[in-house]
């Protein structure tokens, strides 16, 4: 899927012309306008930079749109809050984005960000706030749908607005909640296992270790890699592998292999915490994750800093497409379609051979 820009810039320097010149009192003609204008657009932005949840909740918009267009089950993606909204009522609130997905299924989607520490913390609405959007969703007839992306554990849900329970004076869900009414398998969403560990050799040439030495320099002359103690053979499960272990949630570590005191090779492994006894698999992550994690690798810094709001390439660069008749030879791969739990069929499980 590729971004289709909305306008040239000059029009777009006009539409924010449209945004401030009211609060500003600013005409076109004015004279000096544009060194009001500009001391506008740099207060806004001063403003808006140290913002630290106005960053966050922007980017995490911006995540989705990447995330439902690279799962693949999408026609069109638009932003729905864009641009101006006459209405005979002014209670309304248009949702982020408007999805037209492969079956023509049309939705609407509220993108959310929540940091909660606690899995049993809710994410809370106002009653005024669902209620626009209510309206909205009766106004334009299409369902409304609230994205959620939970950051600490980079785990997004989806829950149809009509599902969203009341909490008290508020409405609301916390993440477990949310995840028992999830709908994202309906953009496409799955989630892939496979057999641990994942490892990356790099082979060393031969490098004689002295006792406390704890620093030394190391040419590589080989690289192999395994998944479940079988060497990957095929191009393109080297590529799965990297992926996974890339952007999978699996702890990683990077022990060394000494023989007669010389260093031969060191591993990146990477494998969950505690493996499931007897399972023969263990989960990595939703597809959803493993693409969030990619699109926050392009866009936060190491130390947590946003530095952009969106990567400056197309959706179709974040899709990593595993088709769905793949047979593995040497890493094998499960995928799990989760069901909402209000269904008769709570989970779906498709294992592909090899």
């Amino acid at each position: 899927m590729k971004r289709i820009p909305r306008q040239s810039s000059a029009l777009g320097v006009m539409d924010l012309f449209d945004v401030i010149g009211p609060s500003a009192d600013l005409k076109l003609n004015d004279s000096g306008v544009l060194q009001t204008f500009l001391n506008s657009v740099s207060d806004a932005f001063t403003s808006a930079q140290g913002t630290p949840t106005l960053l966050h909740g922007r980017r995490v918009e911006a995540m989705f749109a990447y995330v439902a267009a690279a799962l693949g089950k999408c026609i069109a993606i638009k932003e729905e809050d864009a641009g101006d909204l006459y209405a005979s009522s002014t209670d309304l609130q248009a949702p982020d984005y408007r999805l037209i997905l492969n079956d023509e299924t049309e939705i609407l989607v509220e993108v959310k960000n929540c940091h909660k520490r606690r899995l049993t913390a809710p994410l809370t609405f106002s009653p005024q706030y669902i209620q626009k959007l209510r309206n909205y969703e009766a106004t334009f007839r299409r369902p409304v749908y609230v994205a959620t992306f939970w950051s600490r554990w980079s785990k997004w849900s989806l829950v149809p607005l009509a599902k969203v329970p009341v909490r008290g004076n508020h409405f609301g869900f916390t993440m477990q909640e949310a995840m028992l009414m999830n709908e994202m398998r309906s953009i496409g969403d799955h989630m892939i296992a496979t057999t641990p560990p994942l490892i990356l050799r790099l082979f060393v040439d031969p490098v004689t270790m002295a006792a406390g030495q704890n620093r030394v320099i190391v040419r590589t002359r080989a690289v192999e890699m395994y998944c479940g103690g079988r060497k990957v053979e095929d191009k393109f499960e080297k590529k799965v592998v990297m992926y996974f272990m890339l952007y999978g949630g699996w702890p990683q570590r990077a022990p060394v292999e000494i023989q007669d005191g010389r260093l031969m090779w060191i591993d990146h492994v990477a494998e969950p915490e505690q493996p499931t006894p007897g399972q023969g698999f263990e989960m990595i992550d939703f597809m959803s994750g493993l693409i969030s994690s990619t699109f926050t690798r392009y866009t936060v810094t190491d130390i947590g800093e946003i530095r952009l709001l969106k990567p400056r390439f197309d959706p179709d660069a974040l899709r990593f497409d595993i088709p769905r008749d793949y047979h593995g030879e040497d890493v094998p791969l499960w995928r799990f379609e989760i069901f909402p739990s209000s269904l008769e069929t709570s989970h779906e499980a498709e294992p592909a051979p090899g």
